[in-house]
């Protein structure tokens, strides 16, 4: 009898935990994402031989797709495919630790779009605190355009799966958090978009993703925006003026 009692608490306990815990079925799939291991382990090993005054790339697939290094300057491309703000927050404590960036560029948030913008801003704005914390110079990215579905049927993604009114709200958020906290913001989705609005068919390989062309632009826009944030850029690092 004391056997079946006990064994009645635990189940009671475990499902009175479960709603406790889960408010909802829709927040539960804020952690839809499961976080990639091996591609943090790649990211912490190459962390280990990076030179003091780098610059590091924080984002998603697109960031992952990026072929830097190399630059004329130390750095890092710990961009993690599928990550959100969401999942990869839990990763940025052990990517910051001894981390001595000069600055850290973030560009987070086409993957947000698919779940709750409100666990975007509260994420997003923890990781740029943290990286701040740091002493590196915080560069936010605004998120990049997507092309238009009905133009381009052929592309598995695009419009059609991102939603470009929630690519507006997240970028606007962006650069208000940017303004008021007086990090440095990139218009990367400025600088990609065509008059539509939209990511131009030449620098995309499914409507979302970039193709050679459209990572070599994506490249030589960073390596340009950088170099004018502090110059001159040296092998060691990079110097303030």
């Amino acid at each position: 009898m004391k056997k079946v009692v006990i064994f009645t608490l635990i189940v009671w306990c475990a499902v009175a935990s479960y709603y406790v815990m889960r408010p909802s079925m829709k927040a539960s799939a804020k952690y839809d994402h499961l976080p990639n291991i091996p591609r943090e382990e790649v990211i912490l090993g190459q962390k280990a031989g990076l030179a003091d005054g780098a610059v590091v790339f924080i984002g998603d697939s697109i960031t992952e797709g990026l072929p830097i290094p190399p630059a004329p300057f130390p750095a890092l491309n710990a961009g993690i495919n599928g990550a959100t703000a969401v999942t990869y927050h839990p990763f940025l404590g052990k990517l910051l630790d001894g981390l001595k960036a000069k600055i850290v560029i973030i560009a987070l948030g086409v993957n947000d779009t698919l779940s709750d913008p409100r666990w975007f801003f509260d994420e997003y704005s923890a990781i740029c605190k943290e990286v701040s914390a740091t002493g590196a110079r915080v560069v936010t990215a605004t998120i990049l355009p997507v092309a238009n579905s009905s133009e381009h049927p052929e592309y598995e993604l695009g419009s059609a799966l991102v939603s470009v009114a929630t690519i507006k709200q997240l970028n606007s958020y962006i650069a208000e958090l940017s303004e008021r906290e007086g990090y440095v913001l990139l218009d990367t989705h400025t600088a990609f978009a065509d008059s539509t609005g939209s990511l131009p068919s030449a620098y995309t390989s499914d409507g979302v993703h970039l193709n050679k062309a459209g990572n070599e632009k994506l490249k030589q826009f960073y390596i340009d925006k950088v170099s004018s944030l502090h110059e001159p850029i040296t092998a060691r690092g990079i110097r303030n003026p």
